[in-house]
């Protein structure tokens, strides 16, 4: 029982946390004092240093990794269809720079980054890739159950962004006009 009220008084210190830290930059007279504004900055610029240093490992490693053996392939080959699915385009990109044929590698479905960034609407994947190299795609490739690019596009991913259904449709609309 103390555990279920002193969980609830927490989660209301949190709540409280954040609301003054969104309220701390408004002082009487409503002018701004910066030392009430660094708590949410830094907490920004933490996460903003922590992204970056991710980006630098993925780039060492990419670049440090012989991709000839077939073995160190495979496991940057499974990073690289994660950060895909995710949608993670930094992450794409290095691979591509380290790797100009990653783009080319296949999944078990007989999918390629392209494919997987259609088929998970990740659009600002898809715009790199496409941006990059469009050659290297055909819109006749298919996947081991017969599906081309124009296939994958037409199935239905659920959208967590968008609300509404009229804007989900305008968003599917869209993936037919690229």
């Amino acid at each position: 029982m103390e555990e279920a009220s002193s969980s609830s008084k927490q989660e209301a210190n949190d709540q409280t946390n954040v609301c003054n830290c969104k309220n701390k930059s408004k002082i009487e007279g409503g002018q701004s004092s910066r030392d009430a504004k660094w708590p949410c900055f830094k907490a920004i610029y933490a996460e903003k240093l922590t992204h970056m240093r991710t980006v630098e490992i993925v780039r060492f490693i990419c670049e440090n990794v012989i991709w000839t053996n077939r073995a160190n392939r495979n496991k940057l080959k499974g990073a690289l269809f994660t950060a895909t699915r995710l949608g993670i385009p930094e992450f794409v990109n290095e691979f591509i720079m380290a790797y100009n044929y990653s783009a080319l590698l296949l999944n078990s479905q007989n999918h390629g980054i392209f494919e997987l960034a259609v088929l998970h609407r990740r659009e600002k994947v898809f715009n790199l890739i496409h941006g990059v190299n469009s050659s290297y795609f055909s819109i006749s490739l298919e996947d081991k159950s017969g599906n081309n690019i124009l296939h994958l596009t037409g199935k239905s991913e659920p959208s967590r962004h968008v609300p509404g259904a009229a804007l989900k449709m305008q968003r599917e609309l869209q993936w037919f006009k690229v």
